[in-house]
């Protein structure tokens, strides 16, 4: 599978809220994951945080994906309800499982 793949897929589970432990299998377990709400060291700390607070009624359109050898950025606007917020998100890898992400957008949107 591409990186591009995995690191929509990821994406996928993320927006449909449903069985967010797929990301245990995507991502490898000392995960670093920075944004502009939250900051995580590991996979299981993530994905803890996102069962107890799961996104709800949201999608994605995807604008632009660009891939290198070991990294993947996605550009896309996610939208919840009636806010559509410009995100990217950068996927850094080790192998083919996911050892980094840092997550882009304007957080103002969603205080």
């Amino acid at each position: 599978m591409s990186l591009v793949k995995i690191a929509l897929s990821y994406l996928d589970i993320f927006v449909s809220s449903e069985n967010m432990g797929r990301i245990l299998d995507l991502c490898v377990p000392n995960l670093s994951f920075q944004g502009p709400l939250f900051t995580f060291s590991s996979v299981q700390q993530y994905v803890d945080a996102l069962k107890e607070d799961p996104p709800i009624n949201c999608s994605y359109e995807l604008i632009e994906a660009y891939e290198n050898e070991d990294s993947v950025c996605l550009i896309y606007n996610f939208i919840k309800g009636e806010k559509v917020t410009l995100m990217s998100q950068m996927f850094s890898f080790s192998g083919n499982k996911i050892s980094k992400i840092t997550l882009v957008f304007d957080a103002s949107n969603f205080r």
